[in-house]
């Protein structure tokens, strides 16, 4: 039985190793971001619809003309776009309701 005497053929073995034993890492955004335990929902017109990844934002205005940053948390367009969402969508003036998890830093 011959031994793996050469040094380069073990590191590549390992290297080879560690990827394949590797867990996806996921640190994009942390889920401890947001506040799951509250909702809210927002009901107003669309300002700006920006169908972009690798997070499509939304900026809407209520009743109070209080302007609303919202990030759809989909992972890019394509999750969107099986569901029929494209970018004309959503256009200026068009009433939406959007209901989800707030940030935890309201800055």
């Amino acid at each position: 039985m011959k031994s793996i005497r050469h040094p380069v053929i073990i590191v590549v073995l390992v290297v080879i190793a560690l990827l394949l034993l590797a867990s996806p890492v996921y640190g994009h955004h942390p889920y401890a971001d947001f506040d799951n335990d509250k909702t809210i929902k927002i009901e107003g017109k669309v300002v700006q619809f920006m169908f972009v990844n690798p997070h499509p934002h939304l900026q809407v205005e209520d009743e109070q003309k209080q302007r609303w940053d919202v990030e759809w948390a989909s992972r890019g367009i394509l999750p969107l776009r099986m569901r029929g969402i494209r970018q004309d969508s959503l256009r200026y003036g068009d009433t939406v309701v959007i209901t989800g998890n707030p940030t935890r830093d309201p800055a």
